[in-house]
C-alpha cells in the first residue's frame, strides 16, 4: 500500500507542475480508488488485493486526520484516479448516496478526463435497499456472497484497462 500512496503523491506532483492526466504516459499501471466507510476497511483487502492483482494501483480513502485533510484527499483520489469502486458493506443510504453524488461532480473538482469505469460492490450486510440497489451510471457488482468472481470484473477490468 505504501508503494501506491507514493506513487499517488508522485501523481499529484505532476499535476501540481501543470501536468494532466492527459499528458501522462498510458503504459503506466490505471489507479483505481477503492471507496470504503470506515467501518469496512478490516474486510476490503481481498477486493484491494483482487484489484492489485489485476494490475491496478488501488488507492484507498484515509480515516486519521482532520476532517479538512480528509475530504481534500478524497477530492484529490477523485481528480486522480483512472476507475472508481465504491464499496457498499456497513454503510448507510446517505452515504451511499453522497459517494455517488461525489462521482457526478468530479468534474467539477477539476477531474480532466473523464473516470474509465465505476462499480459499486455490494457487500454484506444485506439490506433491503442494496437488494434493490441498480444504476445505469456503474456497474453493479454482487458481493453478498463474499466470493470475487472473474466473471463480475470483466467489464470494470476492460473499461480501467483501456
Amino acid at each position: 500500500r505504501r508503494a501506491a500512496e507514493e506513487a499517488k503523491k508522485a501523481k499529484e506532483a505532476a499535476a501540481a507542475a501543470g501536468a494532466t492526466m492527459d499528458d501522462e504516459d498510458d503504459d503506466g499501471p490505471k489507479y483505481v480508488y477503492l471507496i470504503c466507510d470506515q467501518r469496512d476497511e478490516a474486510e476490503i483487502d481481498n477486493l484491494y488485493n483482487y484489484l492489485y492483482d489485476q494490475g491496478f494501483e488501488v488507492i484507498l480513502p484515509v480515516f486519521e486526520g482532520d476532517e479538512t485533510q480528509i475530504r481534500e484527499d478524497h477530492i484529490e483520489n477523485l481528480k486522480l484516479c483512472d476507475s472508481v469502486v465504491i464499496y457498499y458493506g456497513h454503510a448507510n443510504d446517505l452515504w451511499m448516496r453522497a459517494k455517488t453524488r461525489e462521482l457526478l461532480k468530479a468534474k467539477g473538482y477539476g477531474r480532466t478526463k473523464p473516470i474509465l469505469s465505476k462499480a459499486i460492490y455490494l457487500a454484506g450486510p444485506e439490506t433491503p435497499s442494496k437488494k434493490r440497489f441498480r444504476s445505469h451510471d456503474s456497474i453493479v457488482i454482487n458481493g453478498m456472497n463474499g466470493v470475487i468472481e472473474d466473471s463480475d470484473w470483466a467489464d470494470f477490468i476492460r473499461e480501467t484497462q483501456g
